[in-house]
């Protein structure tokens, strides 16, 4: 969306401009909309901003409402304008000026939400939303107190660090690209990509192991591309369920989709894509999950590090091949070359199912688990010694000028002299 909105703008101050998937191509350059670039972060902070606003001026009901559903828009808006600033502007790869942009941004959104709020408290009808008096003799209403805050985060603050944590189950064996054999079937591995997976697009993607080979029969038109990406339930908020895993890296965009059937997999589909001259269809779904809602209900409770996790983890699966020829019959040769590779692959597949199996959990921790014993913990003496060492910083400072007192004028000394001829006692 962020790529499609900068290159609008560009099409309105009337420069040439392609957009790819996430890549915009000018004449004489291309720029790429990387994940730090979406606009999210700017929506979440504006948003937070935003909830802050409202908070601070009381605002309710259908104002508050308008607040933050606005924040995210606004957001959106001005980031679209950060990326278009930042192509056209020939020193955006400076660090300093990247970062100031990014401060305008969130001062500007700011503004516009400050401005929006304040007309719509002009419009506000005259006693809509005043605060009806209290009746006589009732006892006035007493917020929450602050220390009963305090000292319900400070409990939990506590319980954390007394309380040991879940330990997350470990994986029944490792994955390797070499677990995937050379050649089944009529299908043989063939050399791989130099340049390999496009690990700059995939960024924030979460995988313990990642699968990326080529496979051709003989006679064929084109190899089959076989990508299996791995998840760790140990990386909090990484996960491979994204749709950055569908396709085969930067600048690709969808000519056309489908739902494939797929037992015990989610989101399997087909899908069309194009970049450039090149054209690739590719077969995607996702295995060890039951979407975004199973997902989320995991990281909130935290499921996948106790003794109800998830048997194997999640691992997203893309086949690709590219279309030879702009013929509809080079599409149908594409689509059984896939259905060949796949018939071959479901052994390999399996093997790989197979690893990545977490190992069943111990069960519920013990007391000593819990509530874990006074020995030796290296965090508690790091903590200890970094607390001993600020503390005893003033008395070394006292006596290095108590020292500096005792010795000759011009002369400065920062500690106990040592010479020959001296005494070190």
């Amino acid at each position: 969306w962020t790529a499609d909105y900068a290159g609008w703008l560009l099409f309105l101050l009337g420069r040439a401009a392609y957009v790819s998937g996430d890549q915009i191509l000018l004449a004489n350059d291309h720029f790429a909309v990387i994940e730090g670039c979406s606009g999210m972060r700017s929506v979440q902070t504006l948003t937070m901003v935003a909830l802050l606003l409202v908070e601070l001026f009381g605002r309710r009901g259908w104002h508050a409402v308008a607040i933050l559903g606005l924040a995210p828009l606004v957001a959106f808006a001005l980031n679209g304008l950060r990326v278009l600033a930042l192509i056209l502007n020939p020193h955006s790869e400076v660090v300093a000026i990247h970062n100031l942009q990014g401060v305008a941004i969130l001062l500007g959104g700011l503004v516009i939400l400050y401005v929006v709020d304040g007309l719509l408290e002009r419009l506000r009808p005259s006693g809509d939303g005043d605060p009806v008096p209290a009746r006589a003799g009732a006892p006035p209403v007493q917020p929450p107190r602050i220390a009963v805050v305090a000292g319900s985060l400070a409990l939990l603050c506590a319980m954390s660090l007394a309380i040991a944590q879940w330990e997350v189950a470990p994986p029944a064996a490792e994955i390797t690209p070499a677990d995937v054999a050379n050649a089944f079937g009529d299908w043989q591995a063939v050399e791989a990509d130099p340049s390999g997976p496009d690990r700059s697009f995939l960024r924030t993607i979460g995988y313990r192991a990642l699968v990326d080979r080529r496979y051709r029969e003989p006679e064929s038109a084109a190899p089959v591309r076989l990508f299996v990406a791995v998840g760790d339930v140990g990386q909090r908020y990484r996960s491979p369920i994204s749709p950055k895993t569908v396709p085969p890296g930067s600048g690709w965009i969808s000519e056309g989709e489908g739902a494939l059937e797929r037992p015990g997999a989610y989101g399997a589909h087909w899908q069309l894509m194009r970049s450039g001259t090149r054209r690739v269809l590719i077969r995607h779904w996702y295995e060890g999950t039951e979407g975004l809602g199973d997902e989320v209900l995991r990281g909130l409770l935290a499921l996948d590090a106790s003794p109800w996790h998830r048997p194997r983890d999640a691992a997203a699966i893309r086949l690709s091949t590219e279309v030879v020829g702009a013929t509809s019959s080079a599409l149908e040769d594409a689509r059984g070359r896939l259905d060949r590779f796949e018939q071959a692959l479901g052994g390999e597949l399996e093997s790989l199912r197979t690893k990545a199996a977490r190992n069943p959990s111990s069960g519920l921790p013990n007391v000593g688990k819990v509530f874990p014993n006074a020995g030796f913990d290296p965090l508690r003496e790091t903590f200890r010694n970094q607390l001993l060492t600020a503390c005893s910083r003033p008395g070394i400072l006292i006596a290095q000028l108590r020292a500096a007192g005792r010795t000759a004028p011009g002369e400065v000394s920062l500690g106990p002299r040592y010479g020959s001829g001296s005494n070190a006692g």
